[in-house]
């Protein structure tokens, strides 16, 4: 089967705009060359992907399951491409990181870039940031050479090493009575407090949920966001107290809110996620992305060691 990009591009500029006289003019080329290319992909593919007709055109059943297919081929080989250009243009010199904990990036990336700017002014970086298993695929085809992430991947494609351990804990308004004592809340304390919680089935909520006292707390919620500044919203719109990452909570406690430990809990371990480095297991590490990496792990033991994470 040769089944080609401008195939798939042509397919699905006829799947969007429904007339071949149309797509043939956005695409450039004759509306005869749209209509054999069509043919052979459809002919490599075994099967019509278009029932026309003197009035429509109009996606057959197998044609509708291909849009997916064919949409995910095609952005998949520009991001690539993009990625090999990229490489040509600054090869040597650029590190792209793929994060999905993005609470990380104020804790660290600011200061460690001033450093980098000084210390090597010709290296190039690219954060991106978005959900795991986007992040993952960024880092499987290239497009980024690290990855932060808050799950372990594939041990066969990836090799991985933990940054930290993200411990949970409350946060709260400062003139909460119940945030002014700094010891650890114990699980009475905890059923005592109103919560507002992350959205049901989000990451940040999987975590939460890993520890059962916490996860019937949440089920008491009566207020949910997928976002830290909408939960950081509620909390002073009084509607409750959170739980977050500790990452999260030691960034705001120099303002109106203050964060509390929460006491380890009767036959539980310490309530939290991991965060991990990733890089592709097949990629030889450059001495640029080296230099980088050095720099997060020491803005990072820096960072922790002063406001007490782990």
């Amino acid at each position: 089967m040769d089944v080609t990009i401008r195939q798939l591009k042509a397919f699905l500029e006829i799947a969007s705009v429904r007339n071949f006289r149309i797509a043939s003019t956005n695409l450039g080329m004759s509306q005869p060359s749209l209509s054999a290319m069509l043919k052979n992909l459809e002919s490599s593919l075994g099967t019509p992907l278009f029932t026309r007709t003197t009035r429509q055109v109009s996606l057959t059943t197998e044609g509708a399951r291909f849009i997916p297919i064919a949409d995910g081929l095609v952005r998949n080989f520009e991001l690539v491409i993009g990625n090999a250009r990229r490489d040509v243009k600054d090869r040597g010199n650029r590190v792209s990181i793929a994060i999905s904990v993005t609470s990380i990036i104020p804790l660290i990336f600011p200061r460690l870039l001033k450093e980098l700017s000084q210390t090597h002014p010709q290296i190039k970086v690219r954060l991106v940031s978005g959900l795991s298993r986007d992040m993952l695929e960024r880092v499987a085809l290239g497009d980024a050479h690290l990855g932060i992430i808050s799950s372990l991947p594939d041990p066969e494609l990836f090799v991985s090493r933990k940054l930290l351990a993200d411990r949970l804990v409350v946060i709260g308004p400062r003139s909460d009575p119940a945030m002014q004592d700094k010891s650890a809340m114990n699980w009475a304390l905890l059923r005592e407090q109103r919560f507002v919680s992350w959205n049901s089935g989000g990451g940040m909520r999987d975590v939460i949920n890993m520890t059962p006292q916490l996860a019937e707390l949440m089920e008491h919620s009566y207020y949910e966001a997928s976002n830290w500044e909408a939960l950081k919203g509620m909390i002073y719109a009084g509607l409750g107290f959170a739980i977050v990452p500790w990452i999260i909570a030691h960034q705001e406690r120099g303002g109106d809110l203050t964060y509390r430990e929460i006491a380890r809990l009767p036959g539980e371990a310490v309530s939290g996620r991991e965060v991990f480095m990733i890089e592709r297991r097949d990629t030889i590490r450059s001495s640029v992305t080296n230099a980088v990496v050095d720099l997060i792990d020491r803005h990072l033991d820096e960072r922790t060691a002063d406001t007490g994470g782990t």
